[in-house]
């Protein structure tokens, strides 16, 4: 071999064809694209399990409210604190108001610390679904009342996502908040 040809090599071979630009560019913009069109589902799913973890920690809150024997007052019928589901989207934590001694008929009243709880904000919609729309937690036993049925053992509170996601929230008679 000669040194012209030797040249010819070397400069021949320096950076890429076109097919292997194109190539990278091909694999870049499929990979980008499969991010970014899974990055709706993750948002979505987080958006599910926060709003999980949050109505859990209110029952609980409920729970300890009541436990705690914070503001209730059995002469005047305030006999426990509890979860109210409203509707599709909203719940919120409650005093009950009632005969106390008889432990049924409870009314969720509207009291000061009355305050509802939007699930579904902006486009995360999340709605709840429920076989009990009052969980109402009485102190000192501790004595769990589901729909102001004495002979329900639990509740079962299903949120789910606009892509048909969902995490279920159980609530048993002995107090126990359990999320799946």
């Amino acid at each position: 071999m000669n040194q012209q040809t030797t040249e010819n090599k070397l400069l021949t071979n320096q950076g890429f064809t076109l097919i292997e630009l194109l190539l990278v560019m091909a694999i870049v913009s499929i990979l980008s694209s499969a991010i970014f069109f899974n990055r709706d589902k993750a948002t979505n799913t987080q958006a599910l399990n926060q709003a999980a973890q949050k109505l859990a920690f209110d029952i609980r809150k409920a729970q300890t409210l009541s436990l705690g024997s914070v503001n209730l007052d059995s002469n005047a019928g305030i006999c426990g604190y509890g979860i109210k589901i409203k509707d599709l989207n909203t719940y919120g934590i409650f005093l009950y108001h009632g005969n106390c001694d008889n432990k049924n008929n409870f009314v969720a009243g509207n009291t000061a610390d009355s305050k509802l709880t939007y699930l579904s904000k902006d486009k995360n919609k999340i709605t709840i679904s429920s076989n009990s729309s009052d969980i109402i937690f009485f102190p000192l036993k501790p004595i769990v009342m589901i729909n102001n049925d004495p002979s329900l053992l639990s509740a079962t509170i299903t949120l789910t996502n606009d892509q048909g996601q969902s995490k279920t929230i159980t609530v048993t008679n002995t107090g126990q908040v359990n999320i799946k």
